[in-house]
């Protein structure tokens, strides 16, 4: 639910009204996408919920690109197989788990933890694949993201209910799952430009998910009368038009204004919202073990996205 690739940082941050305001709407965006999703996945099958939202976001996403870019670059024989892999990773392994949990687990949980987890795991696998230097910051990220998830998976936490322990473990997958794409598709995106990137990776993904749907969920007429109940179309096509393509498309406006570091900050920002939202205005309650693993993750991800220093 959040963006793929870093972009350079341009001339230095700009702290106008403007982009102030860009980060409070992604901020709220990306937070209450959790609700949305949970609104959706209520009627419509997770796997048929998910596929439909990416085919269209990136149709929409590759529409944009040649908009704002005058083309869009066919991927090439070469970049296939890389494009496949990253875009199954990035949404069928990354929504796919975590919409099958979200039915299982509160938003404000699986907000923060998602959320809080990009960050350390995009660092685990850049250092996999070399792209990133091992650090003595990063490794204290990594044992707190631990100590996070530890707490998070506490019997204290998950309760006695194996549904939501399981639903909880779907959604750290999904959000693994998420940060390699993220990682194998970055050589990409210097041919393809952030937004024309994000469009191929949606629209593929969701061409893996629709089939998996298919497999896997009932299609018949009621499953699609669900898209017409005021409240599943609502999380749709806020996830659709809202959560992919608006947000997506002002962060990286923001990633050019402020630089990755300072626009990473909605991974502290966004959290908060999907609590209120999960707790405040769901009635979700979450147990004082959960807390604590979710603020030890928090912290976490505020060491991975610190920048390093000079």
């Amino acid at each position: 639910m959040t963006s793929l690739t870093d972009t350079p940082s341009g001339t230095g941050p700009r702290l106008t009204p403007g982009t102030v305001g860009v980060f409070v709407l992604i901020c709220l965006t990306w937070g209450l996408s959790w609700t949305a999703v949970k609104a959706g996945i209520a009627t419509i099958p997770p796997f048929l919920f998910a596929a439909t939202r990416f085919l269209v976001a990136g149709l929409v996403l590759l529409a944009l690109a040649r908009a704002t870019e005058g083309r869009v670059a066919w991927p090439t024989a070469a970049e296939r197989p890389r494009l496949l892999v990253s875009a199954a990773l990035m949404t069928a392994g990354n929504a796919g788990p975590m919409f099958w949990g979200l039915q299982f687990v509160p938003t404000a949980l699986a907000g923060v933890v998602n959320l809080a987890l990009i960050p350390v795991g995009i660092y685990v696998f850049a250092l996999l694949h070399r792209a990133e230097r091992f650090s003595a910051r990063h490794a204290t990220a990594l044992a707190l993201g631990v100590v996070g998830l530890v707490l998070l998976f506490s019997p204290d936490a998950a309760g006695a209910d194996p549904g939501q322990a399981f639903g909880l473990m779907m959604i750290v997958v999904g959000t693994l799952s998420y940060a390699w794409g993220a990682i194998l598709c970055r050589p990409l995106v210097a041919r393809h430009g952030p937004i024309g990137m994000s469009g191929w990776i949606c629209l593929v993904g969701g061409a893996v998910l629709l089939p998996l749907s298919a497999a896997t969920e009932p299609w018949n007429a009621a499953v699609f009368a669900g898209f017409l109940d005021p409240a599943a179309f609502a999380g749709w096509a806020f996830m659709t038009i809202l959560s992919s393509v608006v947000a997506f498309t002002l962060y990286l406006r923001l990633q050019r204004d402020w630089g990755p570091a300072r626009a990473g900050l909605y991974a502290f920002v966004s959290p908060i919202v999907a609590v209120v939202a999960g707790v405040g205005l769901a009635g979700e309650t979450l147990s004082p073990a959960a807390w604590a693993g979710m603020g030890v993750l928090g912290l976490a991800a505020w060491l991975a996205l610190r920048p390093q220093a000079s």
